[in-house]
């Protein structure tokens, strides 16, 4: 992938996942390496197109300016299976631990 349309690459990926990615998600889906994600992240942020969020050690990012017609409650998105890339050992174990915790405080 060329550098000069990373940014727009990133952010139709946010386009295409409402519910939000971690960096490291968005960087595989992008295929780009973390670093380099990271830091047209951090540019798209600055000029107010990505939000982030975090929880416990993640960071999630959306997209601010969403289309009305892509659009969805986050009810909607929250009762979607949410479609993962291939995920590596130790990202798997930091999923179960996630959703163990989630589980157990709701």
């Amino acid at each position: 992938m060329k550098y000069d349309n990373a940014k727009k690459v990133i952010t139709d990926t946010l386009r295409e996942h409402p519910e939000g990615l971690t960096f490291t998600s968005l960087a595989e889906y992008v295929g780009l390496h973390r670093h380099t994600t990271t830091k047209y992240i951090y540019e798209l942020m600055g000029a107010g197109k990505i939000s982030q969020r975090r929880i416990g050690a993640a960071k999630l990012c959306y997209l601010r300016d969403i289309d009305e017609g892509s659009k969805e409650s986050l009810q909607e998105v929250n009762s979607k299976r949410i479609t993962r890339p291939k995920l590596t050992e130790k990202m798997k174990k930091f999923v179960l631990i996630f959703e163990k915790i989630k589980d157990e405080f709701g």
